[in-house]
């Protein structure tokens, strides 16, 4: 990004990018000096304007943030086990706790209201077209998944 993009190709490129369901990575030289600087920078501020009003349905993140989730993404195993109170996931990782530890995101089908708790600890549970989903921490312990109105683990 920078002077050779206007505001409407970054808005279509934004666009394109959740239509599309891609990863995008956007890179400035600068934005009010140095190589390819926006020469107006309002016009890259609206654009974070534009980019933090869709944030229910876009991730932004650092380089390094994104490619720790993919590593975790790709290395987390989940053991699922029906309990009576509900269903129990328990999340496994190899990848060293101390350096991988952003959350990962937890996608339900079901259209029925669910809650969570890991480790006791309620979970933000989200449902939308036919789905739920929730943010946990692959460190940190079971997951119970249950109807909304039923007990906790």
């Amino acid at each position: 990004m920078g002077s050779k993009r206007d505001s409407a190709w970054m808005r279509q490129w934004t666009d394109g990018l959740l239509k599309s369901g891609n990863w995008g990575i956007a890179m400035t030289h600068g934005i009010t000096t140095g190589y390819d600087a926006f020469g107006d920078p309002t016009r890259f501020w609206r654009h974070l304007d534009y980019v933090s009003s869709l944030r229910d349905s876009l991730w932004v993140g650092t380089l390094a943030d994104v490619t720790a989730y993919l590593r975790e993404r790709g290395n987390v195993r989940l053991d699922i086990t029906a309990t009576p109170k509900g269903v129990c996931i328990t999340p496994h990782m190899t990848l060293d706790s101390a350096i991988y530890r952003h959350p990962l995101t937890l996608v339900v089908n079901t259209a029925l209201p669910l809650k969570a708790t890991q480790g006791g600890r309620p979970l933000n549970v989200k449902t939308n077209n036919g789905k739920a989903t929730m943010d946990f921490d692959p460190n940190g312990g079971e997951v119970l998944i249950m109807k909304n109105g039923e007990a906790r683990k």
